[in-house]
């Protein structure tokens, strides 16, 4: 009788489907350290984009720029002499902040961070 119930017992615990709490767990870790893993790297490549996106709006914005003193001889003193070229004033960087822009016989134009991101453009320079 006894041998019968332990039988019946091993059976039960054959046929038994699931996981176990260990299981689980280890699962969780590993998904843990993974995602501890790619979130810097996540937060890297964010980062990169947001420059490579300051860079390349602040070369429209020097070649609207351009643009201008071409046509008027001048360069214009402010972003919201550049509203017929389709740049908005004031002009928001990716990082929520504006771009700032200072124009006249020369001008600058700059990420408008503080501390700046170090992305610029004058008339005779990058990005």
């Amino acid at each position: 009788m006894i041998r019968k119930m332990v039988k019946n017992i091993r059976t039960l615990r054959k046929n038994q489907k699931g996981f176990t709490l260990i299981e689980l767990m280890v699962v969780v870790v590993i998904i843990g350290i993974i995602v501890a893993t790619a979130l810097p790297q996540f937060n890297k490549a964010t980062e990169k984009a947001k420059e490579k996106r300051a860079m390349a709006e602040i070369k429209n914005i020097k070649t609207v720029a351009m643009v201008i003193y071409a046509e008027d001889g001048t360069y214009p003193t402010s972003l919201g002499d550049m509203s017929d070229y389709n740049i908005p004033n004031p002009f928001p960087n990716p990082w929520g902040g504006t771009y700032s822009y200072s124009g006249g016989s020369s001008f600058t134009i700059t990420d408008g961070m503080t501390p700046s991101k170090g992305i610029t453009a004058t008339p005779s320079s990058g990005p």
